[in-house]
């Protein structure tokens, strides 16, 4: 029988033994797997290792919830955009990794951003060097 995401965590709420199986480490992983929630493989690694980085396991289910939490918000639309400002022409790439934004301009300038700092609007522009 297939239960739903929503149903699992209300499974904790009925008694111990529901708790208990509710809370297994693999329920969680195996819903992680399940194609809906998997992310890439460079993606889930970064997610792993933040998890086990700070909790020294990795908490499955918490895991879960934050894959779930992502799709959902995806699906409904849910995000926040943000500006890049201080370029003077059209941004033509942007890379990031979990600590840094970095994006080029046609005007031939970069900004690196700390993905912290960024959120209060705060980059460093670097311009061109000159032959």
């Amino acid at each position: 029988a297939v239960v739903s995401t929503q149903s699992t965590g209300e499974c904790q709420k009925v008694n111990r033994t529901w708790y208990r199986l509710s809370s297994d480490p693999s329920l969680w992983k195996t819903l992680c797997c399940k194609p809906f929630y998997r992310l890439s493989s460079n993606v889930a690694s970064g997610q792993l290792n933040a998890f086990r980085k700070h909790y020294g396991e990795i908490p499955w289910r918490l895991v879960f919830v934050e894959r779930f939490r992502l799709q959902h918000n995806w699906l409904q639309g849910a995000c926040h955009v943000r500006t890049f400002e201080g370029h003077t022409q059209g941004i033509t790439c942007v890379q990031f990794d979990n600590y840094r934004i970095v994006s080029g301009s046609s005007d031939k300038t970069i900004k690196v951003c700390d993905y912290f700092i960024f959120l209060h609007n705060v980059c460093q522009r670097y311009h061109p060097c000159k032959p």
